[in-house]
């Protein structure tokens, strides 16, 4: 969990980056997976020069227990006493014999609103 101001800027990053926080598994059985978009890059110049310019979410299941499509939330203030709400999406990859669950958030989904 963060608890305060994260902004790529910060450390030299575009505004519009996407922050990833990723975990290892160990041993990790293979889980069934569901892939969905939750964005596509309609813009064919920002998908030229984009690594990643879709967000793709999988459902992740293992037996009875799935991982369904998350959330990131802000803290309230005055302007929004709720606080933001922003999805997060999550892959589950094996890189070089390693298992990995990736989340991925969109930056200005935190604090667009």
């Amino acid at each position: 969990m963060f608890k305060g101001h994260l902004d790529p800027a910060d450390f030299g990053f575009p505004t519009n980056s996407r922050i990833q926080i990723i975990s290892e598994f160990y041993n990790a059985p293979t889980p069934g997976l569901v892939r969905r978009p939750l964005y596509v890059e309609a813009n064919e110049k920002v998908r030229a020069h984009e690594a990643s310019p879709d967000l793709i979410d999988e459902v992740i299941s293992f037996d009875e227990f799935v991982m369904g499509t998350g959330s990131a939330y802000t803290y309230a203030d005055a302007s929004n006493t709720n606080g933001a709400e922003a999805v997060v999406a999550k892959e589950f990859k094996v890189i070089q014999g390693r298992t990995f669950l990736i989340e991925s958030v969109d930056s200005p989904g935190i604090w667009r609103v």
